[in-house]
């Protein structure tokens, strides 16, 4: 009999949330993905921001799309886009490929 040893990898992406001018602020870095987005919400409570992050995302997955319009909900849901504070090139196709990127303030 063989035995197998399942093989977890590191996520090769981060997200955290940080202060910026007295604001919660999503950072996502690197390629995040499913197992990324799992990771935080194991670690951190669920918290609404009006901005996030993409400057150094290489890979945005569909369920960090997800996540992403869930973290932004309750700022659409008092009639305002969140901002997306510099997006990656990859990240910014992402959300236009998928159909969302209209559902973000988009900064320059």
């Amino acid at each position: 009999m063989v035995a197998t040893v399942p093989i977890t990898l590191p996520s090769a992406g981060s997200i955290t949330v940080e202060a910026r001018d007295g604001a919660p602020v999503l950072r996502l870095v690197g390629e995040v993905d499913l197992e990324t987005v799992a990771a935080f919400q194991r670690a951190h409570p669920p918290v609404a921001v009006a901005a996030v992050d993409l400057t150094d995302v290489r890979f945005l997955s569909s369920s960090a799309v997800s996540f992403l319009l869930r973290q932004t909900q309750p700022v659409r849901d008092r009639g305002q886009l969140p901002a997306v504070l510099g997006a990656s090139a990859q990240a910014r196709r992402v959300l236009e490929l998928i159909g969302v990127v209209e559902l973000f303030a988009l900064a320059s």
